[in-house]
């Protein structure tokens, strides 16, 4: 699992398939975000693990708390911010166009039981849904 660092912070990869899937575990900064962004062949299924980002999907901006989710269709621009004194940690799954639409379900399904988890810290938590995911994506 590569660790990648950003001038917003990092990102480390959790799980990767040819050219279908990704997952990774994002954090955020305090005050820090991510450029505005679209992906022309990707969807992205976002799972706030830590903090209180303020997320950008096309022209909606709003405040999202731990446990809640966001899916960032294919072309759609989108962004991450952090206004707060804390880090933010996202997972991010992207699918590719390559990916059946079913498959797609059945991991924001997998993601959202995910959120049920109990674990003390947000990396057994982000390690543990990484877990899930790739059962899923394995069907």
């Amino acid at each position: 699992m590569s660790i990648t660092h950003r001038p917003w912070g990092f990102f480390q990869q959790l799980y990767m398939q040819e050219r279908q899937s990704q997952v990774k575990l994002l954090h955020i900064k305090p005050h820090q975000s991510l450029s505005l962004q679209s992906h022309n062949h990707r969807a992205e299924h976002w799972v706030i693990i830590s903090g209180t980002p303020t997320i950008t999907i096309n022209t909606t901006t709003r405040t999202y708390n731990t446990n809640e989710y966001a899916f960032i269709p294919i072309g759609i621009k989108h962004r991450i911010c952090n206004d707060s004194d804390l880090p933010v940690e996202i997972i991010e799954t992207q699918i590719s166009v390559a990916s059946p639409r079913t498959r797609s379900l059945a991991i924001a399904s997998q993601l959202q039981s995910s959120l049920m988890l109990s674990v003390a810290s947000p990396r057994t938590r982000s390690l543990a849904i990484a877990s899930q995911l790739r059962r899923s994506l394995l069907l």
